[in-house]
């Protein structure tokens, strides 16, 4: 997941916290946009997709891992609850 964060990330110039919280529901390959609800700025926003990031974007909403009950693009291990909260990537 991390490398196809990197790309989004250079693709699209979103910050990480953008890219760690986006749900699938956000992500139009079609139109080739992704809606942000919640920015730095607090103003909702929708970034454009280039032929790159949407091939991206297709991967990763394609992961054969992807558990049924998530909406994130970018899920992490479930806690003790047993809820999956976003990738974490900042250690790497």
């Amino acid at each position: 997941m991390f490398g196809w964060i990197v790309r989004i990330a250079v693709q699209t110039g979103m910050r990480l916290s953008e890219i760690a919280t986006l749900r699938i529901r956000q992500a139009d390959i079609e139109r080739r946009v992704v809606r942000l609800e919640h920015t730095r700025n607090s103003s909702p926003r929708t970034v454009p997709l280039t032929a790159e990031a949407t091939r991206v974007f297709t991967e990763a909403l394609a992961n054969p891992l992807r558990p049924a009950e998530t909406e994130l693009v970018f899920f992490g291990e479930p806690g003790r609850d047993g809820i999956r909260r976003p990738y974490l990537f900042d250690k790497a």
